[in-house]
């Protein structure tokens, strides 16, 4: 949106530029003439200055116009991506983000951070064994490690 007060600057500069223009018909001396036309070069220059601020405005509002929808468009995206999955305990109060059995199709089964997907990405968890903790899962992502215990892991199906 054009700001109201550069539209009204430049509307009131060109005015008066015309106004200037219509007292060339009176003036008879060169001098005179001449100061006119500095006048009316003053009232043009700020004229166009008011609708280069006006401009740079509206160019400014249409990039952060185009900003804001990309974001919505992202969340809306994040918003359908998050509803695939649900939260689930696999054992020893250790929670991973599950995909959704009917959400599945020819996706594989896989666990996601909670971190990372309460901070809008689906980051998918590593297995890792290791010799003195046993079964692990790491997040490539924020590093976090989920270690549920061997008893009570199901991998989804």
């Amino acid at each position: 949106m054009v700001d109201g007060a550069s539209i009204a600057a430049a509307i009131g500069s060109l005015k008066t530029a015309a106004d200037i223009a219509k007292g060339f018909l009176s003036l008879k001396e060169t001098a005179a003439v001449q100061g006119k036309v500095i006048e009316l070069q003053g009232h043009i220059l700020a004229a166009q200055s008011s609708a280069l601020a006006g401009q740079s405005d509206q160019l400014s509002l249409l990039e952060e116009m185009r900003s804001l929808r990309a974001k919505m468009a992202e969340l809306e995206a994040w918003a359908t991506e998050k509803k695939r999955y649900q939260l689930k305990n696999v054992g020893y109060a250790a929670l991973v983000y599950v995909l959704k059995e009917e959400e599945r199709g020819s996706t594989p089964p896989h666990w996601v951070c909670t971190t990372c997907f309460e901070r809008g990405h689906a980051v998918i968890l590593q297995y890792v064994m290791e010799q003195k903790r046993g079964n692990v899962w790491t997040c490539p992502s924020c590093k976090n490690t989920i270690e549920p215990g061997t008893s009570s892991v199901k991998w989804p199906a």
